[in-house]
């Protein structure tokens, strides 16, 4: 696994100054382990700046969490809540526009995930 993101994150590191100042390339990873958190969650931390989890409420919502790191320091938790039954995802406060993208494809994948969970179109 880390050698994985070591390759990937060289690679981005490579096509982001090849890119700039035109546009930048991202990792996205996906884990879908179901629990408290990811098991890879401190290998994660290493290679990857920012972190989403997203987790069911129990309600029929869901919690997306977004942890970003900066350098070696944790710029903080914010968090936002997604309602199944009215569509509607709540931000706790302001994101940056790259975060705001990354939490409506979350918010997709998550609708995705329900619909064909619960048989709906």
């Amino acid at each position: 696994m880390v050698r994985t993101l070591a390759l990937c994150w060289d690679a981005i590191a490579h096509a982001n100054k090849k890119l700039q100042p035109k546009a930048s390339c991202s990792l996205l990873v996906a884990d879908t382990h179901q629990g408290d958190s990811p098991r890879l969650l401190f290998i994660y931390k290493r290679w990857i700046q920012c972190i989403f989890t997203i987790q069911g409420d129990g309600s029929g919502s869901y919690i997306l969490k977004n942890s970003c790191i900066s350098g070696n320091r944790q710029e903080g938790t914010r968090i936002a809540k997604y309602s199944i039954a009215l569509q509607h995802l709540a931000l706790e406060e302001p994101f940056l526009s790259l975060q705001q993208r990354a939490l409506a494809q979350l918010s997709q994948m998550a609708r995705r995930t329900t619909q064909r969970t619960h048989g709906l179109r």
